[in-house]
């Protein structure tokens, strides 16, 4: 924008101030997308130059560890030679922060080294906790590629949110190439793991056609299930009039089919069962086999899906659990599970 561009051509020049004030939009979000780490860039540059307000800011940011891993040493350095400027105001403003400082030591935030070898080593918790720090630049420098990674990781363990987050960075486009197919699949990852806003982005997708083929009745569907869990009147009334204009394209008998389906539709609330679902959306022949036997009497098709697909892994007697089944569906949904099974490919990291 204008305001960017004006701070660019100010830095252009030599201005120290610029570049600071543009480090303090950049640390504030003011006229730009916050970035601490972008912010200490520049605040560096000014402060290499000698600017006595970039040095106490950027000194800040190495002792809280924000837009970068923490050093406090590096930090109190920082503070040390703005307390030296001749500007007499940021030598004041240095001086008093070293003093409290030296009073009350900052506190050593968390060691990342630990927490990046928890993730690693496959805890959840871990995981959704680095991508949130990469996002934010809270003791790392801000990275969105590491974002997108270990969300991926998350949702492969069954998070929900995280396969939601990871949705939604893929067809905006964030921190990886917008690629809406690969979003949905995100999305509709999360809504069978029971994320309420995944259900609904998820409904609307179906009914839009965006990034998967146009089908009201699998939005219609996942609207059901999205308002049965929605407690906000607000959020109730919006998702009924969204409602509307989907069944108003649908026969009845098709309106009657989703009520039926949605009522069977149950919420994943084990951690046990979500992993097992994502680690089949992942191509994990053993989980869909799991899978496929865990919703076999609600989702006869899906679950005929997965046990082909386990089936043409190998899994020992998915074979018998495909007759068995086949035995109980009529030919066009036998069909119908084959071309799902013809269409499927593993999530890939």
């Amino acid at each position: 924008n204008q305001h960017g561009r004006i701070f660019r051509r100010s830095q252009a020049q030599g201005k120290y101030k610029a570049q600071t004030d543009l480090a303090g939009a950049y640390l504030m979000g003011r006229g730009v997308i916050r970035n601490p780490t972008t912010a200490g860039y520049w605040f560096e540059k000014a402060a290499k130059a000698g600017y006595g307000e970039a040095q106490i800011q950027l000194g800040l940011l190495h002792i809280q560890g924000i837009g970068c891993r923490q050093n406090v040493d590096s930090g109190l350095d920082w503070l040390k030679k703005a307390e030296v400027q001749r500007h007499p105001d940021y030598a004041k403003r240095a001086r008093g922060l070293l003093s409290r400082l030296k009073s009350s030591p900052p506190k050593k935030g968390q060691d990342i080294s630990v927490l990046e070898e928890q993730a690693q080593k496959g805890q959840l918790k871990a995981q959704l906790e680095l991508a949130q720090r990469y996002e934010i630049g809270a003791g790392v420098k801000v990275d969105l590629s590491a974002v997108v990674e270990w969300l991926d990781a998350a949702t492969g363990q069954g998070s929900a949110n995280a396969g939601h987050r990871l949705g939604g960075m893929l067809m905006m486009g964030r921190g990886i190439e917008k690629n809406t197919k690969r979003a949905v699949r995100y999305w509709n990852l999360a809504a069978r793991l029971g994320h309420g806003g995944a259900q609904v982005d998820y409904a609307v997708a179906s009914a839009k056609g965006d990034g998967v083929s146009k089908n009201l009745t699998e939005a219609y569907y996942w609207m059901l299930i999205a308002r049965r869990g929605t407690a906000s009147e607000k959020q109730q009334k919006n998702l009924k009039a969204l409602q509307g204009l989907i069944t108003s394209d649908l026969k009845p008998d098709q309106i009657l089919d989703g009520l039926k389906r949605s009522r069977k539709w149950k919420n994943p609330e084990s951690p046990e069962v979500r992993a097992q679902i994502a680690s089949a959306e992942y191509g994990d022949t053993k989980a869909q086999f799991a899978y496929g036997l865990a919703i076999k009497e609600s989702q006869p098709i899906e679950a005929l899906k997965w046990l082909r697909l386990a089936e043409r892994g190998k899994v020992k007697d998915a074979a018998g659990q495909v007759g068995k089944l086949v035995e109980k569906l009529d030919k066009e949904q036998v069909e119908q599970a084959k071309r799902m099974v013809e269409r499927f490919k593993p999530l890939a990291p």
